[in-house]
């Protein structure tokens, strides 16, 4: 009788064992699979903040907090924005011909950045579209601590800016971009300035008109920037209830494909979610490289 009540007892303790491992398994396998979502909610809030929404404030930000974490070289607003200008994307930007540090132009940039940033959202949808899903059913792909988030969108071409710029022109019924340039420039001259002396200066790339008038040019330009923005939602994007959802008209665009490659920084303790266990370092000279050999600025990637 002893024996029997013996093995029904380590009987029980077996199942109860088996049990508990069970239960405990499960309890942490639900822990790894939060910690996991959590983790990779952090990466990929990154890349989508920076690939999909071009704020100007916004992007800088997003990117300056990544690159602080670094000892690599970081951008300015003046540089990303001058990237742009010179990369020959939208006409009047190239008669930007230097950084400046300049609230109009600044200002203007938000603009731009709202831009395409509507862009996006009209041709790709919510943020997480942006995203490629890989062979092993997840967005990325691990090795070690390198994480690589695969993504793909439509971009406007050069060609698709400047035939938008052309479209404006037609509207405004100017010629060409100088003509624009030198009316803006003739309306927001202080000194008594004859519009045939603008334009000489213009075209001749007059570098000392250009230091002396600079605040003013740079007004123009930024002036004439937020009102092509203006043009091309009003006349290229529907507005439903105050968000844009379909284009009125085709733009030139091209699908580009960005890899985005994370590292595990450090551990984060937070009080606010146990799961969000590690910030990471976002590699953005690999994407800056990618972005230059597709032949766009900066914050295109």
């Amino acid at each position: 009788m002893k024996k029997t009540n013996s093995r029904i007892t380590l009987t029980l303790f077996i199942a109860l064992g088996i049990i508990l491992t069970i239960i405990g398994m499960s309890i942490y396998q639900n822990e790894k699979t939060k910690y996991e979502e959590r983790n990779d909610f952090t990466r990929a809030s990154i890349i989508m903040t920076l690939s999909y929404n071009k704020e100007l404030s916004l992007f800088y930000s997003t990117l300056r907090i990544n690159q602080s974490l670094t000892d690599k070289e970081k951008d300015s607003k003046e540089e990303l924005i001058y990237d742009f200008a010179k990369s020959d994307m939208i006409p009047i930007l190239n008669y930007v011909k230097k950084e400046t540090k300049n609230e109009n132009l600044e200002e203007a940039f938000e603009q731009l950045g709202l831009l395409i940033s509507d862009y996006n959202f009209i041709t790709i949808g919510e943020r997480e579209n942006i995203f490629v899903k890989q062979a092993n059913g997840k967005y990325y792909t691990e090795d070690g601590d390198l994480y690589t988030y695969y993504t793909k969108k439509n971009v406007i071409t050069r060609k698709g800016f400047q035939n938008l710029y052309n479209d404006y022109l037609n509207y405004l019924k100017i010629n060409n971009v100088v003509d624009n340039l030198v009316e803006k420039i003739y309306n927001n001259v202080e000194k008594k300035l004859t519009k045939n002396e603008i334009k000489n200066s213009v075209i001749n790339n007059d570098i000392s008109f250009y230091n002396n008038n600079e605040n003013i040019i740079i007004k123009s330009i930024s002036e004439d920037l937020i009102n092509f923005c203006k043009f091309v939602s009003n006349n290229y994007f529907y507005e439903n209830d105050n968000i844009v959802n379909k284009l009125k008209k085709k733009i030139d665009s091209e699908e580009i494909e960005i890899t985005f490659k994370m590292k595990k920084n450090k551990r984060v303790y937070s009080k606010i979610s146990k799961y969000e266990n590690y910030n990471y370092i976002l590699d953005t000279e690999n994407l800056f490289k990618q972005i230059e050999k597709l032949n766009y600025p900066k914050i295109y990637f």
